[in-house]
C-alpha cells in the first residue's frame, strides 16, 4: 500500500521558534530537521507494521526540513523547490498522512501558527471566511 507524508517542520515536538529552528541558517535549524526526520521515521514504522509497503516523504516546508542523511531506508523523498503538489506531479496513494502541520495564522494558543509564510502573509480569506488551509 503506497503512503504518502505530507511534512512540514514546524509541528516537531520540540520546534518552537521560527527564527532559530525552523529558518535555514538558524543556529539549531539542522537540530530541529533532525527531530522531524526521527519522528517521520517513527511514523514510517507505525504504516508499515499496519501494512503500508511504499512511503513516499514530499518535505513541505519551504527551505526542507528533514535531514535526508537520516530518512527512513525504505522511504522516496521529494525534497527541495520549486515543488508541486501530490496530484501536479501525478502521485497516486491509498493513504495519506499529515506529519508537523501547524495551525493557521493568528490561532490563538497556536505554537508557529501561520498560513502559508511565516514572513509575509498575515491572514488569507475564501469566500470572506478566514482561512489557512490550501484549497
Amino acid at each position: 500500500m503506497r503512503i504518502l507524508i505530507l511534512c512540514d517542520l514546524e509541528g516537531t515536538a520540540g520546534v518552537v521558534d521560527f527564527k532559530t529552528q525552523t529558518y535555514d541558517g538558524g543556529r539549531d535549524n539542522e537540530q530541529a530537521k533532525y527531530l522531524a526526520t526521527l519522528e517521520i521515521n517513527a511514523l514510517i514504522d507505525g504504516a508499515m507494521e499496519g501494512g503500508a509497503t511504499d512511503p513516499i516523504v514530499l518535505d513541505g516546508h519551504g527551505s526542507g526540513g528533514i535531514n535526508i542523511e537520516h530518512i527512513h531506508r525504505e522511504a522516496r523523498v521529494i525534497y527541495g523547490r520549486p515543488i508541486g503538489s501530490a496530484w501536479e506531479m501525478g502521485l497516486t496513494f491509498e493513504a495519506q498522512f499529515l506529519y508537523g502541520h501547524h495551525a493557521m495564522e493568528n490561532t490563538p494558543d497556536g505554537v508557529l501558527c501561520h498560513s502559508w509564510s511565516s514572513r509575509s502573509i498575515a491572514n488569507c480569506w475564501l469566500n470572506d471566511e478566514l482561512n489557512g488551509r490550501v484549497v
